[in-house]
């Protein structure tokens, strides 16, 4: 039995970005009841599935055991993009958009690519043909499409497409900390689908490997490092966006860390002298700070403060208010 260096290697960056998505799973199932948390539960859920199973066809010598697990892939191919949509289109502060309707189109759409390789011995419209790679059994399957397989495809495609155009939206909406966390959400999860999109292509350059797999390693780092640095499903960016906009009182956003995470126009104005605040922990404005927070353990700050603005020292009401355990001064 011969065996590819690289698809040994291969097999390890599968095991590792398996390893990385199921610890990442973990930490986001704490937040299951926020606003399209299990979108993003059914995506991490997927990947870790299509990884996983990959490998099986790798490893596995019988013919039918490698249709098998390749065939299973099909769960995590197919929901994997309604995963990551269902959550970005909450994380844009869209949700009502998904009414239960679209939602059950949305899932009949999904479904077909994992319906149709399950039905493909009937119409072999997902997989015309199926050979071992190079004549070996220890590998991926050489698999020669049809029609349907290009249908799953598309269905997937503009799913990921909405999903990175709603990131450009955020990531270059305003001033804010989401830019940055957005731009790195859209950037990692941008890794699969360029990968995957050689591979529909046949120009990946590794006979029969579906170099997705290890775009998708890139994609749950990148996604870890926005989840554990910005804890991106504390709030919504787009949703209160346009209100703090529209305030005529300065307001400041804070996360569990006391950082700013976000500033309306008047409250730039009215802090202009401090600069750029964005990351900046609260207590550099209010010296303070952690004495008012230990006065009223509940988080309810009212205070004076003296700012000057202008050459001008003005008296302003500062009064904090805990939302969704973080912290919104004005």
């Amino acid at each position: 039995m011969g065996v590819h260096p690289y698809y040994v290697a291969h097999i390890s960056v599968l095991l590792a970005s398996s390893f990385i998505g199921f610890l990442l799973l973990l930490r986001v199932w704490n937040f299951r009841s926020l606003p399209g948390a299990y979108g993003l539960i059914l995506a991490i859920l997927c990947a870790v599935e299509w990884s996983l199973a990959y490998v099986m066809e790798i490893v596995r010598l019988d013919m039918a055991e490698k249709i098998f697990w390749g065939k299973l892939q099909y769960f995590g191919i197919s929901y994997v993009a309604l995963g990551m949509f269902i959550f970005t289109i909450n994380y844009s502060g869209r949700g009502a958009w998904l009414t239960s309707i679209r939602k059950a189109w949305l899932a009949i759409l999904a479904s077909v690519g994992f319906v149709a390789v399950l039905t493909n011995d009937w119409h072999h419209q997902i997989w015309t043909d199926i050979q071992f790679t190079d004549n070996l059994a220890f590998g991926p399957l050489q698999l020669t499409h049809g029609i349907l397989f290009y249908f799953v495809v598309a269905v997937q495609y503009i799913l990921l497409i909405s999903v990175t155009v709603i990131f450009f939206q955020v990531a270059f909406r305003g001033q804010s900390l989401y830019r940055i966390q957005s731009s790195i959400m859209l950037i990692g999860m941008s890794f699969p689908w360029m990968a995957n999109l050689v591979y529909v292509m046949g120009r990946h350059p590794f006979t029969g490997i579906d170099i997705a797999h290890i775009a998708l390693t890139f994609s749950a780092i990148a996604l870890s490092i926005s989840f554990l640095r910005y804890r991106f499903m504390d709030m919504l960016p787009v949703a209160h966006d346009s209100v703090f906009k529209a305030m005529k009182d300065g307001v400041i956003v804070l996360d569990h860390k006391d950082r700013v995470v976000d500033i309306n126009p008047m409250g730039a104005q009215i802090f202009q002298q401090y600069g750029n605040l964005l990351g900046s922990e609260v207590a550099s404005l209010f010296p303070d700070w952690k004495k008012w927070k230990g006065n009223d353990p509940q988080g309810d700050i009212h205070q004076e403060i003296f700012i000057n603005l202008a050459g001008e020292t003005l008296t302003f009401k500062l009064r904090v208010t805990p939302i969704l355990e973080q912290h919104v001064g004005r």
